[in-house]
């Protein structure tokens, strides 16, 4: 345990805007859960009700402050910018924290406003608009710090605000006590890629699937969780071609059996912050293929336990090298890693190592 956890126990809130349980906020919840064994006096969760709310209670984590639902719409709301300002009068009057962790896009600049204390911010989400990207600079420069998945999103951030950022891994836990690595044969004759992705536009789906089925084989196959063909975008379907799975959102068993069945993962978009499901792949035995400006990009990188590539357009190339003898076999060998690397264990380790850094 470091030195600064048997000092300083902390009383931490997580504020998010979130109502569904997804990569981002599956790591929320690790890390929490991870922190509630270690030298901490209490964990609150200040967020609508929803999945996310219940997932928390489900898992006796911490205590929890429902806030009113109207803020879980806010990003269709016209009024963006007095939202934001209600939220930071609403977080004001709850009691002091020593830190508060912004987890959402919208709660960024409401949570480094109403601080009195420690605030942090988690540069996990999309910021498509101007006006977006505009308040969330705003908010690094008044916030106590911010966090961000890999060297790769830091690197995109404006340069004025690399002083207040730092990087820290999402923690995954392990499906299983062990990593088992699948066998693959040395002449691989055919590719079986899984793609697990919510129907979300942002998610670029088509920029890598168009380019994909167009380099598989007739024997390959692609199989896509997280959605149904109607629930994606009509042009980015592809439903009409049988190599095709969609396979809708899976959970427990039937989501183990697709990994099973797969040999290699794809990170579809190219401007995913991070892309946890990277390493939940990796703890399948299964390497990834990421576009080189993505979150993951500098994790695989660094790891060489995957495919990086430039240009969707190319695939191709990183398909043809896949067949290629031992490289899948010695692409799943390396990436005990990147797993150790994202341990919740040593994640929240760093967590508090950094808070350790600036708590007022």
């Amino acid at each position: 345990m470091p030195e600064f956890m048997k000092r300083r126990p902390l009383a931490i809130r997580f504020v998010s805007l979130s109502t569904n349980v997804w990569g981002a906020e599956n790591s929320l919840l690790t890390l929490a859960a991870e922190l509630k064994n270690m030298n901490v006096t209490s964990l609150e969760l200040v967020a609508p009700l929803g999945q996310l709310m219940d997932e928390w209670s489900a898992r006796s984590i911490g205590t929890s402050h429902p806030m009113p639902a109207k803020y879980a719409n806010m990003l269709r709301r016209k009024d963006l910018i007095s939202s934001q300002l209600s939220l930071a009068r609403f977080l004001n009057r709850l009691p002091t924290a020593d830190v508060v962790h912004s987890h959402h896009q919208w709660t960024h600049v409401p949570v480094a406003l109403s601080t009195r204390g420690t605030s942090l911010l988690d540069l996990h989400d999309f910021v498509p608009t101007a006006l977006g990207r505009a308040l969330q600079g705003l908010a690094v420069t008044m916030a106590s710090r911010s966090l961000v998945a890999s060297e790769s999103v830091r690197r995109q951030l404006p340069k004025l605000l690399w002083r207040k950022t730092s990087v820290l891994n999402r923690p995954v836990s392990r499906p299983h006590d062990t990593l088992v690595l699948p066998r693959h044969p040395l002449e691989v004759t055919s590719l079986r890629f899984i793609i697990v992705c919510r129907p979300d536009p942002n998610k670029r789906f088509g920029d890598a699937v168009g380019p994909l089925l167009t380099a598989m084989n007739p024997d390959d196959e692609l199989l896509v969780v997280g959605g149904t063909a109607v629930e994606f975008d009509p042009a980015d379907c592809f439903s009409t071609d049988s190599r095709v799975k969609f396979l809708g959102r899976l959970a427990g068993e039937p989501l183990e059996n697709a990994w099973r069945h797969s040999n290699v993962h794809i990170l579809t978009s190219a401007f995913e912050p991070f892309g946890r499901v990277v390493v939940e792949a990796a703890m399948r035995g299964i390497p990834s293929i990421v576009h080189s400006r993505s979150g993951a990009a500098s994790v695989v990188a660094a790891t060489n336990s995957g495919v990086l590539v430039d240009d969707w357009k190319d695939i191709a190339n990183a398909l043809e090298k896949l067949r290629r003898g031992t490289v899948l076999r010695d692409l799943s060998s390396r990436l005990g890693t990147m797993i150790e690397r994202h341990s919740p264990n040593l994640v929240a380790g760093e967590y508090y190592k950094q808070l350790s850094q600036i708590v007022i």
